[in-house]
């Protein structure tokens, strides 16, 4: 079988996360890239400037460009890599794929649910409701990005290492019987063996599978160039582990690694572990 080729899409969204930093990401890792496609945000002025979803038309205007190249890229055979940004960007990214793959499968690497509406959010920032979007809850205008369906069935997606959920989330994660694994229970059980349990969920129900990494599922003592830390995580060779895995039991659509702040950095050392995961999945696809 004939490699695909990855194509890095770089989009330095920060809307999504309202923290600053995250929008000068690009600049430091497309000098160590070629054959990337480079994004702008699409900033608009808020129609109604509701707290409780912050930035909505610049996170909407600037996915609906990623979703329309990530979608061209993905039709003509190559492989989509999108680099953040905030976690935002995979409204985009897995609108544009889901609406070409009927039964997509998400894995969502994060130390977050993302399962927020503008209803259940505590801070109004989008780049948390992006899973919820993604499966049917929350803004028609997030859920029916690129196209008017819902992407992805509630049982085709597994949250992977969350060690941070608000009260709301939880709510509609139970709703919705969303599968999750929690850092806590993976520490209990073993990677390796979470990860067996997740490709038995799996079996029977995707096609194909977008893996989706936000830096901060990993211990901010390590990787600290991220915007939201959560104590503890993922050790970097649990996340070459989990990418190893899952490039070999699945086939893999397209990815995300997202998050990415220059700005908390320490010697690159969030940086340079980026580019080797970029390096990893092109060594993989």
């Amino acid at each position: 079988m004939s490699k695909r080729h990855v194509r890095p899409i770089l989009i330095p969204l920060h809307y999504g996360a309202n923290v600053d930093g995250i929008q000068y990401g690009a600049d430091y890792v497309l000098e160590n890239l070629d054959d990337y496609l480079l994004l702008p945000e699409v900033i608009l002025k808020d129609k109604q400037n509701d707290p409780n979803l912050r930035n909505f038309c610049t996170v909407v205007a600037t996915n609906s460009v990623l979703a329309t190249a990530t979608s061209y890229i993905y039709k003509t055979g190559q492989f989509p890599l999108v680099i953040g940004g905030d976690h935002s960007v995979a409204l985009g990214s897995i609108s544009a794929v889901a609406s070409q793959e009927d039964n997509l499968g998400v894995i969502w690497v994060d130390a977050h649910g993302d399962m927020n509406t503008g209803v259940t959010s505590e801070s109004g920032n989008i780049h948390g409701m992006i899973l919820a979007s993604l499966v049917g809850e929350g803004e028609p205008e997030l859920v029916n990005l690129h196209r008017e369906k819902i992407k992805l069935k509630k049982e085709n997606v597994i949250i992977f290492g969350v060690r941070d959920l608000d009260v709301g989330e939880r709510a509609n994660i139970d709703k919705l019987n969303i599968k999750y694994f929690s850092y806590a229970y993976i520490k209990r059980v073993g990677l390796n063996q979470a990860l067996e349990e997740a490709r038995a969920y799996f079996i029977d129900k995707i096609t194909k599978l977008h893996v989706s990494i936000d830096l901060d599922s990993l211990d901010p003592s390590i990787i600290p160039g991220v915007s939201v830390p959560v104590e503890k995580g993922f050790r970097k060779d649990d996340v070459r582990i989990i990418v190893d895995y899952l490039f070999t039991n699945f086939t893999i659509s397209s990815a995300d690694i997202v998050e990415y702040n220059p700005h908390y950095d320490n010697n690159d050392k969030t940086l340079n572990f980026l580019l080797e995961l970029i390096e990893k999945i092109k060594a993989l696809v």
